[in-house]
Order: structure tokens, then sequence, then C-alpha cells
């Protein structure tokens, strides 16, 4: 997470669908090293909260140690961040993406970095993306919508301990 990137970045190729291969130029650091963006795609990341977070226009960045997720450019693209009670949260709509507690003086985001073919399986069906979709709502507010048919995607409500729902009440 970085306040003052004006882009979003990473060292990880092979976590990058639509790829596009060109010389886009150099960015420098702020110790005034220049490093070379060897290309552009997006990055499907599976979140602590088990939803797909997709970053868009990503830069290819070989030599860059971490990659770097813009407060500016995640604003730009719709998402709503916040930082407050030692806690950073990120929303689209009305659906959590990401909640992370402070560590010392930073927030380091730790997302599996393992490679998300498919955002759109069956998610339909999860009790968890329901939950985030209708405001996180109680599970027994969710149980009575299934028993009356209100969500025929949702058989079952299985809703275990959701910390960014239970810390942020």
């Amino acid at each position: 997470m970085d306040s003052g990137a004006s882009f979003l970045a990473s060292p990880y190729k092979d976590l990058m669908k639509n790829f596009k291969t060109r010389n886009f130029g150099k960015v420098r650091l702020v110790d005034d090293e220049a490093l070379e963006i060897a290309g552009m795609g997006d990055i499907n990341l599976r979140t602590s909260i088990d939803t797909i977070w997709t970053l868009k226009d990503v830069i290819y960045i070989p030599r860059l140690k971490k990659m770097l997720i813009s407060i500016d450019i995640l604003d730009v693209q719709g998402y709503r961040v916040t930082f407050s009670d030692d806690q950073w949260k990120v929303v689209k709509g009305n659906l959590f993406v990401v909640h992370v507690w402070k560590k010392g003086t930073l927030y380091m985001v730790e997302l599996p970095t393992k490679e998300v073919n498919s955002v759109s399986n069956d998610v339909g069906h999860s009790s968890t993306l329901w939950h985030q979709r209708l405001g996180h709502m109680s599970k027994k507010g969710m149980k009575i919508l299934v028993s009356k048919g209100t969500i025929p995607e949702l058989k079952d409500v299985q809703v275990s301990f959701y910390e960014p729902c239970v810390f942020g009440k």
C-alpha cells in the first residue's frame, strides 16, 4: 500500500492476465534508482476474506521488490479506502475487498499469490459473498431470506467468524 504511488505495480509477471509486453518507459524510485517498466496486465488476488480482488492495469517492473498498490488509483477505479483505529479497509460498493490491521507503522497487505484462473466460478452460491452483498446481514436474517426463497442461489447459510464485520461494528 503506497499513498505516494501514482500507479499499481508488481514484480510478479506470472500473476498477470491480459499481459501486454512493450516498453512503457522507466519509473524512478524515491532513492533515484530508475527501473524499467516491461509490460502491463491485470492481477486477480484471493483476499483473506476469500473474495477475488482484480487489480486492473498493473505495470510490470521486474526489479521491483514488492507489489505497490496506489491509494489514488484505487480511488480512480471506484474503491473506497479508509484508515481508522489502526485498520485499513478497501470497499467497493457494499463489498469489503480487503481489511488489514496496522503492524508497527505500516499497513502490510498479505494476500495469497496463488494464481486465480477464474473469478466467475460458482460465486453466486457463497454465504460469505451474500453476507457482504446484503450489507453484512446477520446469519439469522440471511436464514430467513433463504427460507422465503429470496436468494434462490443460496441453499444453506454458512457464515463463519468474519473479522471485518465483527470489528467494524
